[in-house]
């Protein structure tokens, strides 16, 4: 946080606490309930307003480490914070694994904006609409493969295109998209009860389910040995690659590349598993799921992303 002093991190604060959103707190907040102690490290912590904003909200008791390369301001941080904290100069572009050492959490206010890589708003549409090629693959792939999605109206290639980009999920997640562009923020304000509150408790519901099933079958993931680990990690390196290329040859910003990359190299564990239940019901969630949860999403944490960071501040000098 160079070049940023703690009256001027002052002055800002009660603008960021305003931007926060209280709905994404409350869902790290119960997926972290009974987590004693809760262990959180602060990326980029400056004076501590994460922190503050943070303790009173998620389980207690609570240990925190508060990283920053100022130590004016994490002295600051010191005297400003609800309790003793652990303090620890850093430079951001390089951070090791002691860092993240025993913390169940990882926090960051504005990381991308800190370290000098600043990202459009966009990128969480492009998110979005990233869904729907996952999930044409996934059919296309298994109708080549012999196995049915339940239309036994479709044949050929022509029959596989149609079930593939007319398939009900995936109109139903570009409908929806293409509702909210129409409606704009009328739209989304009529609509906020269930895409907020309503929202989080459906979702809590499917999770749970999507587990007991994964739990169920969760020894096919043995039964096939390696493969799923090399399959897990080999796909995400292969497609952050195909990211970092297209986001070059299209002349990203250093941003927007690395969400986007980040984006490619990542697996569903939301929607795509959903439409998997409903469109291919022989799919397998003891395989694809801990493959996600288990395997990508840790591995893209701990190595992927500063991997691909690394790569694209090279490319983009």
């Amino acid at each position: 946080m160079s070049g940023f002093s703690a009256e001027w991190l002052a002055l800002r604060e009660p603008a960021d606490t305003a931007a926060r959103a209280p709905q994404v707190t409350d869902a790290v907040a119960t997926a972290l309930a009974g987590r004693t102690p809760l262990r959180v490290a602060d990326l980029g912590c400056g004076t501590g307003s994460n922190m503050r904003y943070l303790a009173s909200r998620l389980p207690q008791p609570q240990v925190w480490r508060l990283l920053d390369h100022d130590a004016a301001l994490l002295a600051t941080a010191r005297t400003l914070v609800p309790q003793a904290v652990d303090t620890r100069v850093a430079d951001l572009r390089d951070l090791d694994a002691a860092a993240f050492e025993g913390c169940d959490l990882v926090t960051a206010s504005a990381l991308l904006e800190q370290i000098g890589i600043p990202a459009s708003g966009h990128m969480v549409a492009v998110m979005a609409l990233m869904e729907s090629p996952a999930i044409i693959a996934a059919i296309v792939l298994a109708r080549r493969a012999g196995v049915s999605s339940g239309n036994t109206e479709s044949h050929g290639t022509a029959g596989l295109l149609r079930e593939a980009l007319f398939n009900g999920s995936v109109l139903l997640l570009l409908g929806s998209l293409a509702i909210g562009m129409i409606t704009g923020a009328r739209g989304a304000k009529a609509l906020y009860p269930f895409t907020s509150d309503i929202f989080q408790g459906f979702l809590s519901l499917f999770l749970l389910e999507m587990g007991i099933s994964s739990a169920r079958r969760f020894k096919d993931l043995r039964i096939f040995g390696i493969r799923p680990l090399v399959v897990a990690v080999g796909i995400p390196l292969v497609n952050a690659t195909l990211g970092i290329s297209l986001a070059w040859l299209g002349g990203l910003s250093r941003g927007d590349a690395l969400i986007f990359t980040v984006l490619c190299a990542s697996a569903s564990y939301i929607a795509v598993p959903a439409v998997m239940r409903m469109s291919l019901p022989e799919s397998n969630p003891g395989l694809f799921v801990p493959m996600a949860l288990a395997i990508t999403f840790p591995f893209n944490v701990a190595i992927g992303i500063p991997l691909y960071l690394g790569i694209i501040e090279r490319l983009w000098r």
